[in-house]
């Protein structure tokens, strides 16, 4: 790892003002190609300083405080080192909730939004009482988001099978204080722990990239879990499992909804079709990519 060396007046970084040092973040990153360099410069700065861009109006000509100073420093080396944003400053925001994350969780995307939203809509349909599965849980985002909008009404379970991403699930649930169970489980195996016909739905942003297509994806994505990461020779391990261990599970009026990788589509629908379930939808994200599928028995 390479770190680079910045000089402010020699080796001296006194007296510095905050808005020196933010617009040295930008350049440092708008220099090195880093694509989001503004929104990921104002992230650290907010994060390290507790100031808003705004402020840099009333306060930018202040002498920024020397520590703080070094560890944007740092922040901006480490970002310029692939590590995403997000685990440098340790939080993301998913549909409005704070989310904490780092090494070894997946980091939330919008795309996973079409999932949730398009599982709520299903979900609203069935009723109350409902038993509502999330496999491959990660830092929690779809269970924890799911949960905050519909309520006491639906029980919600969260399987993973990561240590180090169980963590970061524990802490979410506990830090926005809701009631979602939580399994340390594969789910290859922790289908066995649910009766037959008990599950009203089944809710799951794989692992879905093929294993051959890791090496070239970029450098802040690969420093993501490749647990979270690799679905397997195509990319479709995941989904053939949830096929063949969970669809015994769900109720008669379950149904079972899937976040897809671009070109997906078709194939997914397949696995799920050759399984018996008829009513298979597509969903599509904002950039007109298919993104979501959602399957059941019952029309």
């Amino acid at each position: 790892m390479i770190w680079l060396i910045w000089t402010w007046r020699g080796n001296d970084i006194t007296g510095i003002t905050f808005r020196e040092i933010y617009k040295k973040g930008v350049n440092l990153l708008k220099n090195r190609n880093i694509e989001c360099y503004k929104t990921d410069s104002l992230l650290m700065f907010e994060e390290c300083f507790g100031l808003k861009f705004k402020d840099l109006i009333i306060k930018g000509d202040n002498v920024a405080p020397k520590d703080e100073v070094k560890h944007y420093l740092k922040m901006i080396d480490m970002r310029l080192n692939g590590f995403p944003v997000q685990y440098i400053i340790g939080h993301c925001e998913f549909m409005g909730m704070d989310l904490e994350v780092g090494e070894g969780v997946l980091i939330p995307r919008d795309d996973t939004e079409v999932l949730v939203r398009q599982t709520i809509k299903q979900i609203k349909k069935l009723g109350e009482k409902l038993k509502i599965v999330d496999l491959c849980s990660g830092s929690g985002a779809v269970a924890i988001s799911m949960k905050s909008i519909l309520g006491d009404s639906p029980e919600i379970t969260a399987l993973e099978l990561s240590g180090l991403a169980l963590n970061y699930l524990k802490r979410n649930v506990n830090k926005h204080n809701l009631d979602i169970k939580i399994m340390h489980e594969d789910i290859a195996k922790g289908y066995e722990n649910f009766m037959d016909k008990s599950i009203d739905c089944i809710v799951c942003n794989p692992p879905y990239i093929p294993s051959e297509e890791i090496e070239y994806l970029n450098s802040d994505v690969k420093k993501e879990p490749h647990l979270a990461l690799d679905g397997g020779c195509d990319g479709l391990c995941f989904y053939r499992i949830i096929c063949d261990k969970w669809l015994s599970k769900l109720s008669e009026k379950g149904f079972a909804a899937v976040e897809i990788g671009r070109g997906q589509g078709r194939s997914v629908c397949d696995i799920f079709r050759k399984k018996g379930l008829e009513n298979i939808k597509v969903y599509k994200d904002i950039n007109n990519i298919e993104r979501v599928v959602i399957a059941k028995y019952s029309k």
